[in-house]
C-alpha cells in the first residue's frame, strides 16, 4: 500500500511541475471538449485549466481547431479586403486588432476557415495563453504543376511558435485534413505531421516569404524545383537523397534511379500515369543508402507517382529528352 501511495504522490509531482505529457494523452483529453465553443477566451481557459506546460498547450489547441474547424473550399477562391482608414499609428493597430478578433470569431462560429482563419485564430487564442506566435505567410506545394511555376503572390499561410527559446512550425490548415483532388472536397482527417515539424522537413512543403527568414530567389527557385512530398512522406522512415529536381528529363529507354537514406517501412511501389498499374521496386543497399531503380519503355509518362504501402509519399514531372 505504501508502495502504491508513493508512485501515486510522485505522478501527482510531475504533473504540478508541469511535464510535457504524452501527445496521445493531450488528444484524448481535447476530443472531449465541447464542438460549440465560439469564444476564443473560453477554449484558452478551458486548455490553462487542463494543461500547464506551454507543449501542451499548444498541442491542445492545434487538435482542437484541427478537429473543430473545417477548410472551407468555396471561401478559398475568393479573396477578403479589409480596408480601412487611420489617423494615428495607435489607430492602426487598434483597428487591425478588431479586424482579427473578428475573423477569429467568425471562424469559431462558421467552424469553417481557409489557412488563414486557421492561422489566425491559432495565433491570437496562443497570444492568450501567453505563447509567443506569428502567423506566416508564404508558399506551398501541393501539386505536381506547383513544381513548374508556383504562384507569383503568396497562397498559403501557418504559424511559428517560440518554445525554448527557438521557433518551431505548426500548419493547421493541414493538420485538419486535405482536398481531394478528383472531387475537389475536403476530406477530415486529423493528422499531427504538421504539428512543432522539424524545419528540415517543413520547408519541403512550404517556403515562407517574411523578410524575417531572409528567403533569397536562389531559395524560391530551389522550393519550386523539389518534387512534391506527400504527408506520408514524412513517417517513411527515409529521406530521398537523390533527384532533388521534381522535373525529371530523360532519354529513350533511360533508368530512372532514386537514392533514399535510410531504408523506408515497407513495400515501394512506382506508377506512371500513363499506366493503369503500379510496379513493385526493389532497392540495393549501398552503405547507408537504398537505391531504386525505374525502367522506362520510352513512352511519354507525364507524371511518376512514388508508394509506400500503396499510399503516395513522391510524385515527379517525367519528360522526353
Amino acid at each position: 500500500m505504501k508502495r502504491i501511495l508513493y508512485i501515486l504522490s510522485f505522478l501527482l509531482i510531475l504533473s504540478s511541475n508541469g511535464l510535457a505529457l504524452n501527445w496521445s494523452d493531450v488528444d484524448q483529453i481535447v476530443l472531449k471538449y465541447p464542438r460549440n465553443i465560439k469564444d476564443p477566451e473560453l477554449i484558452a481557459n478551458r486548455i490553462q485549466k487542463d494543461f500547464s506546460n506551454e507543449s501542451d498547450q499548444l498541442r491542445a489547441l492545434y487538435c482542437w481547431l484541427a478537429n473543430t474547424v473545417e477548410y472551407d473550399v468555396n471561401r478559398s477562391r475568393k479573396t477578403i479586403v479589409y480596408s480601412y482608414t487611420y489617423v494615428t499609428e495607435e489607430e492602426k493597430k487598434q483597428k487591425e486588432q478588431e479586424i482579427l478578433y473578428k475573423s477569429v470569431k467568425r471562424t469559431l462560429s462558421r467552424k469553417r476557415a481557409v489557412c488563414h482563419g486557421y492561422s489566425h485564430t491559432f495565433f491570437y487564442i496562443a497570444k492568450l495563453l501567453g505563447i509567443e506566435c506569428r502567423v506566416v505567410v508564404g508558399w506551398s506545394k501541393t501539386r505536381l504543376n506547383d513544381i513548374v511555376k508556383i504562384d507569383k503572390e503568396p497562397n498559403h499561410a501557418w504559424n511559428i511558435v517560440k518554445i525554448d527559446g527557438e521557433w518551431k512550425n505548426i500548419d493547421v490548415t493541414w493538420g485538419a485534413g486535405y482536398l481531394d483532388e478528383k472531387s475537389n472536397k475536403f476530406v477530415k482527417h486529423y493528422s499531427d505531421i504538421y504539428f512543432l515539424m522539424p524545419e528540415k522537413d517543413f520547408y519541403l512543403q512550404h517556403l515562407p516569404k517574411d523578410d524575417i527568414f531572409q528567403i533569397s530567389r536562389k531559395d524560391k527557385q530551389r522550393f519550386q524545383k523539389l518534387p512534391l512530398f506527400y504527408p506520408l512522406y514524412f513517417k517513411s522512415n527515409t529521406q530521398l537523397i537523390y533527384p532533388l529536381n521534381g522535373k525529371i528529363i530523360l532519354k529513350r529507354g533511360q533508368t530512372i534511379k532514386l537514392v533514399f537514406k535510410g531504408e523506408p517501412k515497407g513495400i515501394l511501389s512506382a506508377g506512371f500515369s500513363t499506366e493503369r498499374y503500379t510496379k513493385r521496386i526493389e532497392g540495393k543497399r549501398q552503405g547507408n543508402n537504398y537505391v531504386y531503380e525505374i525502367h522506362c519503355n520510352g513512352r511519354n509518362y507525364n507524371e511518376l507517382t512514388i508508394f509506400l504501402n500503396s499510399e503516395s509519399i513522391l510524385a515527379f514531372i517525367v519528360r522526353k529528352r
